[in-house]
């Protein structure tokens, strides 16, 4: 029993002697640098090229040191080079290990908190070439892009990205076609949820539950923005010509302007409010009679 403890406890002793070396050294560099303008202290990390000579082909190894180096020392450098620091760290680091899916992740949330959202996005990018069979690093791109940047252009072409590598995965379908709805794309946003409904339509698990549930509400809200616009149009078009507002949707559609007066999901009428041109949908959407059951 103890022959098999002895190499699992020196692999333990050289991982904290690696870690205590990385620091000692470290500290030592930053003494010795202390005095020196911003700009000439910025990179204790040689390039690419010299730490893969260095590391004697241990690339990935050599990545993971990097990675823990970074980790440790990141707030030690001063707001003005912290985050060129940041990107040559991770660009020496990803250039050793291509396929370190971690470290553009880190990356990525490292350069998010401050909002820098130019390297955010060229650390995810460069990890999504590099890449190309992996669906996560589009995912996180997107929904960076989607939840705070509020760039749904953006969004929606990270997340199509995505789709494409893992068309199966819901919640990517989901958060497309969420981004198309948002920039205007709603009859194909509305293929997209339909699409997603009927994927989980029989399933009764707790994720088809969600996902039927979820879809079968933004189908809702998809068709009553659909109608919100086009009598919106409508109403300014007949305006233009009349000079007021219609008294009521069926002028629209005697002029023309509208093929039908529009119904909400639920086949009711919608409220229409004859000061402002708009509509309100005032059927609350039920879930158990959407989905069936719950």
């Amino acid at each position: 029993m103890m022959k098999g403890r002895v190499p699992g406890a020196l692999a333990v002793i050289l991982i904290f002697s690696i870690l205590a070396s990385i620091s000692a050294i470290h500290v030592e560099m930053r003494k010795l640098t202390a005095g020196y303008p911003d700009e000439y202290r910025s990179y204790y990390i040689p390039s690419s090229g010299q730490v893969k000579a260095f590391s004697l082909g241990y690339h990935n190894a050599a990545a993971d040191l990097l990675f823990i180096w970074f980790l440790q020392f990141y707030d030690w450098y001063n707001k003005s080079v912290r985050y060129d620091y940041m990107k040559h760290t991770f660009e020496v680091m990803t250039d050793l290990d291509p396929r370190h899916q971690e470290a553009y992740i880190i990356a990525a949330l490292f350069a998010f908190i401050p909002l820098k959202y130019e390297y955010v996005y060229d650390f995810l990018d460069k990890g999504i070439e590099k890449n190309p069979d992996n669906y996560v690093l589009p995912y996180e791109a997107g929904c960076y892009a989607f939840f705070s940047e509020k760039n749904y252009d953006r969004a929606a072409k990270y997340f199509k990205t995505a789709q494409d590598r893992n068309p199966d995965k819901g919640i990517i379908r989901s958060l497309y076609a969420k981004a198309l709805a948002k920039r205007g794309e709603l009859e194909v946003a509305l293929e997209y949820f339909q699409d997603l409904y009927s994927k989980y339509e029989n399933d009764d698990s707790p994720e088809g539950n969600y996902y039927r549930g979820a879809s079968a509400r933004y189908i809702w809200n998809t068709k009553v923005s659909i109608a919100e616009r086009d009598v919106a149009a409508a109403v300014a078009e007949y305006k233009t010509r009349r000079g007021r507002n219609p008294a009521t949707l069926a002028e629209l559609v005697r002029e023309g302007l509208l093929p039908a007066v529009p119904r909400d999901p639920a086949g009711n009428e919608y409220k229409y409010d004859r000061a402002d041109g708009k509509i309100a949908c005032v059927t609350n959407f039920d879930p158990k009679k959407a989905i069936g059951r719950w």
